[in-house]
């Protein structure tokens, strides 16, 4: 709730003022009734700044039960973690409920929305009551349908929890019936009027207004009924703001400003220092003094000019903040602007004119999470270097969607320049969307020949990716002569990376029988890829017995992915008994990759005992790498003695410190402990005489 302004004759300045119901709270009464008797309910009251939206809230919730708890989670992150906790006969308290719900691209609102639907539907969660307060502006964003199908529909979740519901109370009939107002008790949006105008209200702010000096004021001085709006301060910070000096006028500006084009609440004091220029002008920004700065800002921020509501612009610390800097006067590191104002803003300053200095200050200063949303403002309003500068700082804050952004931004001939050589150093440093959007700008600024040298001379170096981009644009006959030479030169040297990606471009175009003598080349010079590509390239070509022949050839000579294609066409051709004859063979003359691609051929098909006896031949033909696996396997079978001799063996064999621990342990639970000791120390790497080994 905001803070009530001091009033001659109140005892107390912090009292709150009586009471006056409205239409709203009858139907606020209503959910709260409904969540006594055992249903989950909702309600968002919506209304603009200090119509008395909150004390709305906290006015109804009072007649609940004892039993009832309220929670009041500070975000939509922190609701998302502890909503799964909240037991029933919780009051879910949501103030100012579209910081919870716009979240500027974060999945957390839609998540959140999600959540509480669920919530509300589920009975073994009942009765659960939520409150919410939001302004009609944000309301109607929140309900928007999206124009274009394309588009993401971020609010979707959102717009289902605000639609009405029907209760099931509304069903029943004789006492526990909700008589007269079934209807209107199923509606989640309650509107919260701007005034008390209403016969009925204006009697009872009269009847107020004898006893309370808050009401007596605001009835006194208010215009068109805005009771609570004066008594919020509304009436002190609308003359502070009318009548503000030159300096103070411009940073309340150019908050009002900020917020409306998307800012967050909380306003770095750096950046409205920063674009206080643009308000005020440059000659008169340099001719103002120390004093006169540190005067606006005191204005502003001033509590006691406003009979103790906030002022315009209300100091805030948010934690880890540090401090405004030594080039900035004011005294707190960020600022908030006062609700009224705010919702001011966005219909006394809707048509003015950004100073480019906002825009500016915002790039260097702004929020993380106020960039991209600033950005898009900068667009709307044909700023396009400007958008582009704050494009830039959202991507270096991890925004890679804003990337996408920059490509598609109309204006390239005033930010190009400038922005090219950032998208180039971050294409060469691996980002792979940052060297798309590079060519792309390149190209539509008529710089399509500087594109391509700066494509080849990267891909030359080593660089796949920029290399992939030359060819595509080959490909699509976007590219001259010299790319095509550049390309043909890298293949003549033995690139094998070109080599491939020029075989895929032609098996793009259904250049088969080229393709596949490219892949060839790239697969000779050792790219598994291409090897994999050639082998099937042949299969689809029904050229089978040649695939296998080239991958005999290929595996004989050492090439251990020639090896594991081979198996798996065999396998696929269903070739198993040439398959594991050959297998065996390998394995006899030393190939050891060969015993590993049988037992990975066994396991797929559960054939245990075969493993054990592929890894016994392996081992008995000296791989030494088969003797522990060996004994793992008769030892997993009960079949200790055999697995003793093999683990012994083992270590013996490869000083395998776990194989003596093994032995060790066999013989322990054998009861020969002597032997057992020795070969645990031998483990451990304590030396020791060998005792006598039982027979």
């Amino acid at each position: 709730m905001h803070e009530v302004i001091e009033s001659d004759g109140a005892d107390n300045a912090g009292d709150l003022p009586i009471y006056i119901r409205r239409e709203h709270d009858e139907l606020l009464r209503l959910k709260v009734e409904l969540a006594m008797r055992g249903e989950s309910a909702q309600a968002m009251l919506s209304g603009e700044s200090s119509t008395g939206k909150t004390r709305a809230c906290w006015e109804a919730i009072q007649s609940l039960p004892d039993n009832w708890r309220l929670w009041a989670p500070l975000s939509a992150d922190q609701a998302l973690e502890e909503l799964p906790l909240v037991a029933p006969h919780t009051v879910i308290w949501l103030d100012e409920a579209h910081t919870f719900f716009m979240t500027n691209g974060s999945p957390s609102g839609p998540r959140l929305a999600a959540q509480l639907n669920e919530v509300l539907r589920l009975r073994r969660r009942a009765p659960i009551l939520l409150l919410g307060t939001i302004w009609p502006h944000y309301l109607s964003t929140l309900r928007a349908i999206p124009s274009r199908a394309s588009q993401d529909d971020e609010h979707a979740n959102t717009r289902r929890l605000l639609r009405s519901v029907r209760y099931r109370s509304n069903e029943r009939r004789g006492p526990d019936r909700l008589d007269g107002l079934d209807f209107r008790v199923g509606e989640s949006v309650i509107p919260v009027p701007n005034d008390f105008t209403a016969p009925e209200v204006r009697r009872q702010v009269e009847a107020a207004a004898l006893t309370d000096p808050h009401w007596a004021e605001a009835l006194a001085k208010a215009e068109d009924g805005r009771l609570t709006q004066y008594m919020a301060g509304g009436h002190e910070i609308q003359r502070r703001y009318q009548f503000a000096p030159t300096a103070a006028r411009g940073l309340i500006d150019a908050a009002m400003d900020l917020r409306r084009l998307g800012h967050g609440p909380e306003l770095p004091a750096a950046l409205l220092a920063a674009a206080l220029p643009g308000y005020i002008g440059r000659a008169a920004y340099d001719l103002l003094s120390d004093a006169e700065l540190n005067s606006a800002w005191e204005y502003v921020s001033d509590p006691r000019q406003c009979r103790g509501a906030r002022p315009p612009l209300g100091e805030v610390a948010p934690a880890g903040r540090g401090v405004p800097g030594d080039d900035v006067r004011a005294t707190a590191t960020h600022y908030r602007l006062s609700d009224l104002l705010d919702h001011e803003a966005r219909i006394v300053r809707l048509n003015h004119k950004v100073p480019a200095e906002l825009w500016r200050a915002a790039a260097d200063h702004a929020d993380r999470s106020a960039l991209l949303p600033l950005a898009d403002a900068a667009r709307t309003a044909g700023a396009y270097a400007d958008a582009c500068r704050l494009y830039v700082r959202a991507v270096e804050h991890g925004e890679q969607s804003a990337l996408f952004q920059i490509r598609d931004l109309p204006g390239r001939e005033k930010w190009a320049e400038e922005t090219l050589p950032w998208l180039q150093a971050r294409a060469e440093s691996g980002d792979l969307n940052a060297q798309h959007v590079a060519v792309h700008v390149m190209r539509s600024v008529g710089r399509a020949s500087e594109a391509e040298d700066w494509l080849w001379s990267r891909a030359e170096t080593g660089a796949i990716d920029a290399l992939r981009e030359g060819v595509r644009l080959l490909g699509a006959s976007e590219a001259g002569g010299e790319a095509q030479r550049r390309l043909e030169s890298m293949m003549a040297q033995g690139d094998r990376d070109a080599l491939a990606e020029a075989a895929d471009a032609l098996r793009a175009k259904g250049k088969v029988a080229e393709a596949i003598a490219l892949y060839k080349r790239a697969a000779d010079l050792g790219d598994p890829i291409a090897l994999r590509q050639f082998v099937a390239e042949l299969l689809d070509a029904g050229r089978g017995d040649e695939a296998l022949a080239w991958l005999r050839t290929r595996s004989d000579s050492g090439d251990v992915d020639a090896l594991g294609v081979r198996v798996e066409v065999m396998i696929s051709l269903g070739l198993y008994g040439e398959m594991l004859d050959w297998l065996r063979g390998r394995i006899s003359a030393g190939d050891f990759a060969a015993l590993t691609e049988a037992l990975a051929y066994f396991d797929e098909a559960g054939m245990e005992e075969a493993k054990l006896e592929w890894y016994q031949e392996a081992a008995v033909a000296g791989h030494t790498a088969a003797l522990m696996p060996v004994a793992d396997h008769l030892a997993a079978r009960g079949r200790t003695t055999e697995a003793l001799d093999w683990y012994r063996h083992t270590a013996i064999t490869t000083n395998n410190r776990v194989a003596m621990h093994r032995v060790g342990r066999i013989l322990l639970e054998r009861g020969r402990t002597e032997e057992a000791h020795f070969w645990l120390n031998r483990s451990a790497g304590l030396d020791g005489e060998a005792p006598q080994a039982a027979s």
